[in-house]
Parts: C-alpha cells; structure tokens; sequence
C-alpha cells in the first residue's frame, strides 16, 4: 500500500468513557489464582494483557501466607479461588494492540482491517456522531499497523522513544516533520514485518499526549475487525475481497464497507447503513436510473457516465430496514449478481462502538 492509499483508508475512516484498568491489583489477583504467567509481546505480562477481561469477573483474593501459617489448623475456612475466564476474541480480523490510557472523552468509533497481512487501523474521537468524510473532527486518534520493515521519510527528524522495550520515533504532523502544535504520532517497528504507527490530531499538548498514549500500548486478546459481517460471496474472475470497514456512533448506529481489488485498478464497492445514498450531480456527468429486482426486494440499478469512467451501482432498501449500496463497473447484470450473493450478517450490536 503506497502513502496515498493509506491517506484514502485513513479519510474514509468513518461516548462512555471508562478508567484504565488497575493493572496492579490485576497482576495480584492472577498472582493469586496461581495463573501461568508468560510474556507474548514485549515487555508486556498476562496479566496485563488479561486486564479487559480480569475486572469483570468476580475474583476471590486468597492471602499470601507465611510458611507457619496453616489457615485450616487456626479453624479459619479456606477461601475459594475463581480464576478468571479465558478471553475470547471477537469474530473477525484480530486487532492485537490497543492503548490502555486515552484522553478523557475518547471512544472508539471505527475499526478497519483487509487480509490477514494487510493494514489495520482503530479510530477514536471524543464526538463520533460529528464526525463526516472525508474530514475526522479536530481531535482524532487513529492506531495503525501495516506490513512492511520501511519507516516513513523524514522519520529521522522524529526524537527516539521506547515504547515497551521498542524503539519508536516521535515527532509532529501526519509526516514526522510537520510543524502543526495540535497534531504528533508516533512509529515504531513492533515485530518484522510489522509497522504500527498512533497519530493524534486537533488535541492540545499533542506530543506529550500521544507518548503517554503510545506507552500504554499493551496486548489486546479480544478485538477484532468484523471482517464477517459484510463479505462478497461470488466476485468476477481476478477479484477478491480486500479492505472491511465498521464505523458508528452507537452499538447498534453503524456503517459496513467492503471493498474488492483485482491485480489492476478495477474496484466493487459495497455498503450497509441506515440512509440510502445521496447522489450529487455534476455538469458533465449523466446519471441514469432502472428498476431491477435485488434480493428479493424492488431496487434500482444507476449507470454514471460522461466525463468520468463509466460505472453504476445497485441500490436497494433491506428488510431489516437497512440500505444496501453496490458500486462497480457499468455492467447491470453482473452488478445484480454481485449484490445478490452479498453476504450480510444481521443488525447485530457492535458494543466496541464508543467506549474507550
């Protein structure tokens, strides 16, 4: 992915805020149950990486006890012990890493991932509902990862940081040497092969901000993009499905967005949300409009052309009350089959959808 896409994904990227959790009363509460410690990312424990999971299930905290201590022999019950649940990972595309300190106000708002070796992103914002492509509002904090060993030019500008035991490089602007006050991020190498890079925007004091966030990166055992949600079922030869987006302001207030690629720079586009399209005419620009029956259901097939690219899109109203917007090239019929064979998971709640 070249700079300019990455700039794409990040433009489309489209409240209840919650402490960080007390890691040190975590780390003794699985001290106590006795619970195999081992390090998975570095300088990172389980305990810590458990800590999502741990702070909802109730623990009994058994005491440590000196060698002449025998809580049976003094008459005292001994305590029983509840050792935390296994977290489970969401379905979908696991998002491995999430910071464990945000700005008060912050929420997560979307989550964007392709393949298993393609770029991630999570954005938060302290307003989702305002937020409106191609711009993210004036404070935005977007945590990406892609594939790759190159840092970005300019990058040596950047003041070296660790960042749990990695060498990061911090600095301000969307390219390190920017001059915006109000704008930082930070780039490390986490693993090889794998870049991430935390870039914060519209927020005062930026370059400390985004430090503090970046040091509290830990393990994420449980998020993930819901990359099963909308997925294309039949694509023409050469195509597959590439780049899921989910974005929203409320668990059940979201947006999917599925794209496919082919070798060349041929694209099908698909999303699910809760208002049709809205088209904007251009001069130069014909737009022409046919009923056509897509999933069962009335919809219209709309053909663009004149000065741009031919192309069309199938457009039509859900049961469940939901607009379904397939964008590709001009042919109808392979469009119709296209949206036909769409696979559409049911409005379920999305409960990532702003927290922290």
């Amino acid at each position: 992915m070249n700079d300019t896409q990455e700039e794409l994904i990040k433009a489309a990227f489209q409240r209840q805020a919650e402490r960080a959790p007390d890691v040190v009363r975590i780390q003794a509460a699985l001290r106590a149950a006795e619970r195999p410690s081992r390090l998975r990312w570095v300088g990172l424990t389980v305990a810590a990486a458990a800590a999502a999971t741990a702070i909802t299930v109730p623990i009994v905290l058994t005491r440590d006890l000196a060698p002449t201590e025998n809580p049976v022999a003094s008459g005292e019950p001994s305590p029983t012990t509840v050792r935390p649940a296994t977290p489970v990972r969401e379905p979908g595309l696991a998002l491995p890493y999430k910071p464990t300190w945000l700005p008060e106000g912050f929420v997560e708002f979307t989550r964007s991932g392709g393949g298993e070796h393609e770029p991630w992103s999570r954005v938060w914002t302290v307003n989702p509902a305002e937020v409106r492509w191609p711009d993210l509002g004036t404070q935005t904090l977007i945590f990406q990862r892609r594939s790759g060993s190159s840092l970005p030019h300019g990058i040596e500008q950047g003041e070296v940081i660790q960042v749990n035991g990695v060498q990061a490089y911090l600095g301000r602007g969307m390219a390190i040497g920017g001059d915006r006050g109000d704008t930082a991020e930070v780039i490390w190498i986490q693993s090889p092969g794998e870049v991430l890079r935390l870039s914060l925007n519209g927020f005062p004091n930026a370059i400390e901000t985004v430090r503090r966030i970046a040091q509290s990166i830990e393990a994420d055992p449980v998020a993930a993009v819901p990359a099963e949600a909308l997925r294309f079922g039949w694509l023409p030869d050469g195509m597959v499905n590439d780049v899921v987006n989910a974005s929203g302001d409320r668990p059940n207030h979201y947006s999917l967005f599925r794209s496919s690629m082919s070798g060349g720079d041929k694209a099908i586009q698909a999303t699910v949300s809760d208002a049709p399209p809205i088209w904007i005419d251009e001069p130069g620009i014909n737009r022409t409009e046919t009923p056509v029956t897509v999933r069962g259901l009335q919809g219209k097939h709309v053909s663009v052309s004149g000065d741009t690219r031919p192309s069309s899109g199938i457009v039509v109203q859900l049961a469940d009350g939901r607009w379904l917007n397939v964008g590709g090239p001009p042919d109808r019929d392979l469009m119709v089959r296209v949206a036909n064979e769409l696979q559409i998971a049911p409005l379920t709640p999305m409960n990532w959808i702003g927290k922290p």
